[in-house]
């Protein structure tokens, strides 16, 4: 965008709808009233700062976007405070305050606020930070005589954390403490874990032991999220040392997270007084039933 006024001009809006400036070298600026509304937004005279008017000019907010979005193709979107992202493709859409996205296919999606995800195919939607989906088609399938009414697809997730003791702990995704793995009612979940668990100390550890597992499972959500995990497999592929060694424990579990979202996660656990880094590559081959309770 370029300057309209006092060489600054804005440069992010946050998930409040406060719009902050930059003057090509510092960010996060505050603009007076005579600036923020030269941009088409709005004064908020009480608290004294610039913020989003949803009655601005289109133009405005396509000139913004196209600083920081790349969208090509027919019928694609990305809502306001959408950032840093990229669309190819047919009628694509990228949630608001959703940023670092790549889209590319026909009818996927990045929901509101998932950061740093990837959708391929055709249906797809991101639902969970860093997730990297590829759709599995159409919701009905036009060839069959019974037409099937679900949404298919699958995804890989990274899951991360460090546990000191032994303690069970939920990972997170890419270890960022707070972050899940969302589900949706009336579906169902295969997973395949493959777990990397790296001792770093301890008193009663030893630094470079590890293991590496791999579990196979599926979760059932029911409609009112309640979920049936069973395991169809583990094995232990690896471990140093290779006799004596340990392989610590992990299993999926069920985790409520706020705003009523239900969500699912790997739950590990090792010997106390044991410093690990656990570190697993979850793949999910997701159905979800669009005209089914169960």
């Amino acid at each position: 965008m370029d300057y309209r006024i006092a060489n600054i001009k804005p440069h992010d809006i946050d998930q409040t709808g406060i719009v902050t400036f930059t003057d090509g070298t510092n960010t996060g600026l505050s603009a007076n009233q005579e600036i923020c509304e030269a941009y088409g937004y709005t004064y908020d005279n009480r608290s004294g700062v610039c913020r989003l008017n949803q009655q601005f000019e289109a133009s405005i907010e396509r000139e913004f976007n196209r600083e920081t979005n790349k969208v090509m193709g027919t019928s694609n979107e990305v809502e306001t405070g959408g950032r840093n992202v990229l669309i190819t493709g047919e009628n694509n859409l990228i949630g608001g305050m959703s940023r670092n996205g790549f889209v590319t296919g026909t009818e996927n999606q990045i929901n509101s606020s998932v950061q740093n995800a990837s959708v391929f195919g055709y249906n797809g939607e991101a639902t969970r930070q860093s997730e990297f989906v590829i759709g599995g088609g159409m919701e009905r399938l036009p060839w069959s005589d019974t037409y099937v009414y679900a949404n298919r697809q699958m995804s890989i997730i990274e899951l991360a954390g460090v546990t000191t003791g032994n303690t069970a702990t939920n990972l997170t995704v890419n270890g960022d403490g707070s972050s899940y793995i969302p589900v949706k009612n009336n579906s169902i979940v295969g997973y395949e874990i493959y777990m990397t668990r790296f001792e770093f100390g301890g008193s009663s550890g030893t630094a470079g032991n590890y293991s590496y597992r791999n579990l196979k499972g599926v979760a059932r959500i029911d409609n009112a999220y309640s979920m049936d995990f069973t395991t169809g497999m583990t094995r232990n592929i690896a471990k140093y040392p290779s006799s004596g060694g340990t392989n610590g424990s992990m299993s999926m579990v069920d985790v409520s997270v706020s705003d009523g979202v239900q969500a699912m996660t790997i739950q590990v656990s090792d010997r106390n007084n044991v410093r690990n880094i656990w570190s697993a590559i979850v793949y999910i081959h997701e159905m979800v039933s669009t005209s089914t309770t169960f």
